[in-house]
């Protein structure tokens, strides 16, 4: 069902401003009568107010039995911060989802409009509106009908957007929901997600961008961040993407963090096979190593501190090959291979080719500045390759 975010992340300045906006606040007010006398609504609400002036938060979530969560947490200590709760019960479940199975759960989607029919007929008004659970699509509809017809002015709406934990979307979620849910965000002022629900809320916020705009959101992202000095949590499943923006990156593996590192790093000393073979292009070539180097197409290679002793692959990025016209090799010692295809990238040029290896065939990549590609190379060529000196990963 997820915490209740809301005073651990908003704390006493949440506190302070309801607590200023409850003062002879938090009631609302009818259309007086034509004699100019308070209405009845009027007459009810003000006197409310006079006889206790106490900022009042309109709490919508649910009720669990068992679990330590929701309105069971949520009323007594926002009731203990000198708050009046006015509970507005989205779901009663015997226990939270996250850690239990076979619970029961009695959606209350048909009362909430009924519930705030007669709130709206009495004028109340709430110096917050905070939400949480969603038992379905239609509760949020109703969570942003009270924030626009029942938040006093100056009023704060707080939306915990409770849709998963731990990278697992809640049971009772679905992706309507989730869908839902980016739209009752955009009624908030504060939005208190964990991790789980950032990322399932922002999912691939580039993904439908054109590549020159994507590329501009992209430096704009990062110098908003440096600009604010903020920690912003990016999803995207573009590797390019990534490696521009982030200062840090986490690559995960069935749910499982394999390495948290800067880019270059990342790129460059890979912790495992996993993550070498995720970011970026690599080749896997046979090797003979000894755990501190490796002999790759007869030539040395230095191998990471993650490599594996005595394994027999070796794996190399396209751009740590060099290529050569095998009638122009002069006597180079490398692998020779025939060119099955030549891409241009701009600056760069990618070669796809394959080489004899033992008793099979390797398909190898090679990638150089497009200006050092050899003279004359074209689909058909024969060529030779062989590895720079530069530190691979052995698996």
């Amino acid at each position: 069902m997820g915490n209740f975010c809301l005073l651990k992340t908003i704390g006493l300045p949440f506190l302070k401003k309801v607590k200023s906006l409850g003062k002879g606040g938090g009631s609302g007010e009818g259309k007086p009568s034509k004699e100019g006398f308070p209405s009845p609504v009027q007459a009810f609400s003000r006197s409310l107010a006079m006889r206790n002036p106490v900022p009042r938060i309109a709490a919508i979530h649910d009720m669990s039995g068992f679990g330590r969560t929701s309105l069971t947490v949520a009323i007594p200590i926002l009731s203990c911060m000198g708050i009046q709760v006015c509970p507005m019960p989205t779901a009663v479940l015997s226990t939270h989802t996250v850690e239990f199975t076979d619970y029961t759960l009695c959606d209350l989607t048909p009362e909430l409009g009924g519930i705030l029919d007669h709130w709206e007929r009495l004028g109340l008004h709430f110096d917050g509106v905070y939400s949480g659970f969603m038992a379905s699509p239609e509760q949020m509809d109703s969570a942003a009908r009270c924030i626009r017809n029942c938040l006093a002015p100056g009023g704060l709406a707080v939306v915990d957007p409770v849709l998963g934990d731990n990278g697992i979307l809640d049971p009772t979620m679905t992706p309507e929901m989730v869908e839902k849910m980016r739209w009752l965000i955009s009624c908030a002022d504060i939005i208190t997600p964990n991790i789980t629900e950032v990322a399932l809320l922002l999912d691939e916020p580039f993904s439908a961008l054109d590549y020159k705009l994507r590329r501009a959101m992209q430096l704009e992202i990062k110098r908003l961040q440096r600009r604010l000095g903020i920690t912003f949590v990016f999803v995207t499943h573009d590797q390019e993407e990534a490696l521009t923006v982030a200062d840090r990156i986490g690559v995960m593996n069935h749910g499982c963090i394999e390495q948290i590192a800067d880019p270059q790093t990342l790129y460059r000393r890979p912790g495992s096979e996993y993550v070498a073979t995720f970011i970026g292009l690599t080749n896997r070539l046979p090797g003979i190593t000894n755990g501190e180097e490796a002999v790759v197409f007869g030539q040395r290679v230095p191998l990471l501190e993650a490599s594996k002793r005595d394994a027999s692959t070796v794996l190399v990025r396209p751009e740590n090959l060099v290529i050569t016209l095998a009638a122009n090799d002069g006597n180079m010692v490398g692998e020779h291979g025939r060119v099955d295809m030549v891409h241009f990238l701009g600056a760069l040029a990618r070669v796809d080719l394959t080489v004899a290896a033992g008793v099979g065939h390797l398909p190898v990549t090679v990638q150089l500045p497009a200006n050092e590609l050899p003279a004359g190379l074209t689909v058909g060529s024969e060529v030779v390759v062989a590895p720079r000196p530069i530190a691979a990963l052995a698996v």
